[in-house]
């Protein structure tokens, strides 16, 4: 890891880049307190229902990643649910458009450099830190700051809230180099529905209907694009014989082969027929009846 380290930082323009990551991401995060202190959960929610629509879209500009007429739909569909906030409501959602763009940027930029996850939010927090520490001062010579000894059971749980956005973070980096930032993306959509569900039951803020029309907006859009990773994978079973889907998967969702050093030595006989399906080693114990039954 340490090599790897030392690879990364020697290159002025890998600083630059990763110096750029880790200010949009703190832009989110605060942008996100930020949301959650004036109640304005909902917001927040918004915004990262956008981002993966975003991210779609980013990715078949920039990453050439593979797009059709319903992909398209639903970024139009994303963007007309903004244009219907704004001319319903008078105003701009700031908030969810800058949670939404930040972080598509961030995970546009960091799927660009070949670096591990925990290196690359190593190298992020290293290059953050003179800042968070200059706030961390003047919060201090302000009298404004929180995180002390003198409150205990908050500066508690001010840690542990950082360590809550750091471990998702690591994971969805990890993840968008594995199958790729739309489908990625797709799955971060579990934490604007647990926001949602938050901001309109726990914190009570108020959902009015213009609100409501524009997250349906967004809903079919999520939905137009789950359906399309739906239609990718029954394709990719429907075409070949067992070893070349299994070929095909290995190069559409990389993660797959993680699973053959995962399970290795641990159940013998699944992993002969993993393997062979694999096209890494055959056996004359698996009848091709079997790897078709897999299949199905």
């Amino acid at each position: 890891k340490w090599s790897e380290f030392n690879k990364i930082i020697r290159k002025k323009v890998n600083i630059f880049i990763f110096l750029i990551t880790g200010i949009l991401i703190s832009i989110n995060w605060i942008t996100w307190l930020y949301a959650v202190k004036t109640n304005n959960l909902l917001d927040a929610a918004l915004g990262y229902y956008i981002f993966p629509i975003l991210s779609v879209f980013f990715g078949i500009i920039f990453l050439k990643e593979k797009y059709n007429r319903n992909k398209i739909i639903a970024v139009l569909l994303v963007i007309a649910a903004l244009f219907y906030l704004l001319l319903k409501l008078g105003e701009v959602p700031w908030i969810g458009i800058t949670v939404a763009v930040t972080f598509s940027l961030y995970g546009l930029i960091r799927k660009k450099i070949e670096v591990s996850s925990d290196i690359g939010l190593l190298i992020e927090t290293l290059l953050i830190s003179p800042l968070a520490i200059g706030l961390f001062l003047f919060l201090i010579k302000n009298n404004a700051n929180i995180f002390s000894i003198n409150e205990p059971l908050l500066s508690f749980y001010l840690f542990w809230a950082g360590l809550m956005t750091l471990i998702p973070l690591f994971w969805y980096t990890k993840g968008f180099k594995l199958i790729g930032i739309g489908p990625a993306s797709m799955v971060f959509f579990l934490t604007p529905t647990a926001q949602f569900f938050l901001g309109l039951y726990y914190f009570n803020e108020p959902l009015i209907l213009d609100k409501l029309i524009s997250f349906a907006f967004i809903w079919i859009a999520v939905i137009i694009y789950l359906n399309e990773l739906r239609k990718e994978w029954s394709n990719i079973i429907k075409k070949g014989t067992a070893i070349e889907i299994v070929k095909e998967i290995n190069n559409k969702f990389p993660v797959i082969k993680g699973l053959n050093k995962f399970f290795d030595n641990k159940f013998p006989t699944k992993i002969l027929l993993w393997k062979s399906i694999l096209g890494k080693k055959s056996s004359p114990n698996i009848r091709p009846q079997k790897i078709d039954r897999w299949r199905s």
